[in-house]
């Protein structure tokens, strides 16, 4: 066992040794080659001498300028490019809802909101207690507020120039069109709505990606 152990060492010792030398002979040779090139006086040695020379002793400023002069246009339309697609991919997340509760399934109220949207809108409910209070989920100003027969008061609030978030079944609210709001800031107080002839508190909520409707769980931070 221990000689065939030492046997096997020895045979790649040996390998190894043998592609080493191989290496070193062809940088040998080239150098030799080299060296018969540039002290040969024929023509085919000073043709190959010169084209060395001229190879590695050449001035490239010249070309290297056109290089970076071409690239630089296109490098800076990449760049540019890559600009104005982030700038027209509006990111938007929230941290909390407007209320602590409950949420409903999403479910069509078949209320037209010519404000807001002239189709059917779908909002996402949320019950919770009578005393809670609806807060803004991010700043922003507000763009509508209006009273409705069946959704009470209705707050819009516009986020930036993409995303809005809609705030509806408010017995009452102490914001006005125009007004600047943070993050947390209150709208409002939970209004009530009647199934099964029990009072219950619920917020109509939605958000809009333009005029999109979209589901406001999906723009909410999880870990929050």
């Amino acid at each position: 066992m221990y000689y065939q152990a030492k046997n096997k060492n020895n045979i790649h010792r040996n390998k190894f040794l043998e592609k080493t030398s191989i290496r070193l002979l062809s940088v040998l040779l080239i150098l030799l080659l080299l060296l018969l090139i540039k002290y040969t006086k024929n023509s085919v040695g000073e043709k190959i001498s010169g084209y060395v020379q001229k190879v590695f002793y050449s001035d490239y400023t010249e070309e290297t300028k056109d290089v970076f002069n071409n690239l630089i246009p296109k490098i800076k339309d990449v760049v540019n490019n890559e600009i104005n697609k982030d700038e027209d991919s509006v990111e938007f997340h929230f941290n909390f809802m407007p209320i602590e509760g409950t949420i409903q399934d999403n479910q069509k109220t078949g209320i037209s909101d010519t404000q807001v949207n002239e189709n059917y809108v779908d909002w996402l409910e949320i019950q919770s207690n009578i005393d809670s209070k609806v807060k803004c989920i991010s700043s922003g100003t507000v763009e509508y507020k209006y009273q409705d027969k069946d959704l009470n008061w209705v707050v819009v609030v516009k986020h930036n120039d993409t995303y809005k978030s809609v705030y509806a079944n408010l017995t009452k609210t102490n914001v006005n069109i125009g007004d600047s709001l943070d993050e947390g800031l209150i709208i409002g107080e939970l209004g009530s709505v009647d199934i099964n002839n029990k009072k219950v508190y619920v917020l109509k909520f939605k958000l809009l990606e333009g005029e999109k409707i979209v589901n406001p769980l999906d723009y909410k931070y999880s870990n929050i």
